[in-house]
């Protein structure tokens, strides 16, 4: 049985399931395969907060007309508690436990069996507070079930001509400030402004980690090149969305990000 074979045979014991859907590889593959497997038996559900860019909201559409699914946005308030803003190193338990208890009391008035989330194999060897939140709210993670490794899902995702096949990841806005820096929404809309404007000029793997005043670029070696090439434009975009100083970090981009 491959890897894919057991996703559906397990997403077809569920019966009905709720998909945490945030527009990622992980949720969208998660959610096509659900959509094969029970038709109108499974819902994605997007939340909508300061946390997911504009440019993520925005590609959301198109995905959900891609696979067919249903789909509904939600608002989430972890903006609004002051044990997310804090920014300790638990910052993405409460986030993910706000989602989770949000999908599950639409769970419980639309009679679907679970609720489910993205994760994958590869998640449990990095510090992910989130995946405690799961288990309290027995959250699934049927790709973890299955054994799936982000370059599982790739392969088939490409397999299945998924439009964001190749997309890198896109972890939430708030993972680019530090811990114990409080979050804000200026500290959020800062950082969703700068990288946009790094996209539009053709930058694919990159982050914009937000240190108060200073803008540190963490890119791949290609994007570098890019970065360097339009130097004086990101400096004078940065500069005119309140960043001081902006700064290219040499150790070039990592997904886990060195941000303490």
């Amino acid at each position: 049985m491959t890897k894919e074979e057991m996703l559906k045979k397990i997403i077809k014991q569920m019966e009905s399931v709720i998909i945490a859907f945030s527009g990622g590889l992980d949720s969208t593959y998660l959610a096509y395969i659900a959509y094969k497997v029970l038709g109108d038996k499974c819902l994605a559900v997007t939340a909508i907060s300061p946390s997911l860019s504009g440019e993520e909201l925005q590609k959301i559409p198109s995905l959900i007309k891609f696979i067919n699914i249903r789909h509904q946005f939600i608002n989430t308030n972890e903006g609004n508690k002051e044990e997310f803003l804090r920014n300790d190193k638990m910052r993405c338990y409460f986030c993910k436990k706000e989602l989770f208890s949000a999908l599950m009391d639409i769970a419980k008035k639309e009679n679907y069996k679970y609720v489910v989330d993205g994760s994958n194999c590869d998640d449990l060897d990095d510090y992910r507070p989130g995946r405690i939140a799961a288990g309290e709210l027995s959250v699934r993670s049927p790709l973890i079930e299955a054994g799936f490794r982000k370059k599982d899902i790739r392969f088939y995702a490409k397999k299945h001509n998924l439009p964001n096949w190749d997309k890198p990841s896109t972890p939430c806005l708030a993972s680019r400030i530090p811990f114990f820096s409080p979050i804000t929404e200026k500290k959020l809309k800062q950082i969703e402004e700068a990288e946009a404007f790094l996209h539009q000029i053709g930058c694919k793997i990159l982050r914009v980690r937000h240190h108060d005043t200073i803008a540190r670029i963490e890119a791949s070696p290609r994007d570098l090149k890019l970065i360097l090439k339009h130097k004086t434009e990101i400096v004078n975009k940065l500069k005119s969305i309140g960043f001081a100083y902006i700064t290219i970090d040499l150790e070039h981009y990592r997904p886990s990000g060195k941000i303490n």
